[in-house]
């Protein structure tokens, strides 16, 4: 201390406490549908500053924490993010009986001063084919003519 400053002093050194985090919503069992926009909320704490330093990432999973494609990076720790649930995160596709939403603090001092939580239980997020962007409806019609996607994972004509 202070960062990026070393007098080769044992008063270089103090203690760093890891940030916490907990999640509010989706904690598990929620549906939400592919296309539809949602709140992720959790609550995060700094015991080595103000909570506003805290850099906050989330992640999303399909496989009920196995596998992770990332939502957003570096957001402000203001507790809420709201999110339009795409088909693919990049090539991730998202459709999922088994989703979970994990959320990372890291601290301004270190990128080892981090934190995470996760969603307690899967949530499920099936395809509602009437919120879907244009791309994504083609891209889903194609797929499932391809034989990629069964068609009973789609809700057309509204839920």
């Amino acid at each position: 201390m202070p960062s990026g400053f070393d007098t080769d002093q044992v008063s270089d050194w103090h203690d760093l406490g890891l940030p916490t985090v907990d999640i509010i919503y989706p904690v598990g069992g929620e549906v939400w549908y592919v296309g539809g926009t949602y709140t992720l909320r959790w609550l995060a704490t700094n015991p080595n500053g103000p909570d506003s330093a805290l850099s906050i990432d989330l992640w999303y999973s399909k496989d009920s924490g196995n596998t992770w494609a990332k939502i957003a990076t570096s957001t402000e720790n203001d507790g809420a993010f709201n999110w339009r649930l795409p088909l693919f995160i990049g090539n991730y596709y998202t459709p999922s009986r088994n989703a979970r939403i994990k959320v990372m603090a890291t601290g301004p001092e270190n990128f080892m001063v981090q934190d995470w939580d996760m969603s307690d239980n899967d949530f499920c997020p099936p395809i509602d084919y009437n919120e879907l962007l244009p791309i994504e409806r083609e891209l889903l019609d194609q797929l499932i003519a391809q034989g990629l996607i069964d068609e009973s994972e789609v809700i057309r004509g509204g839920i």
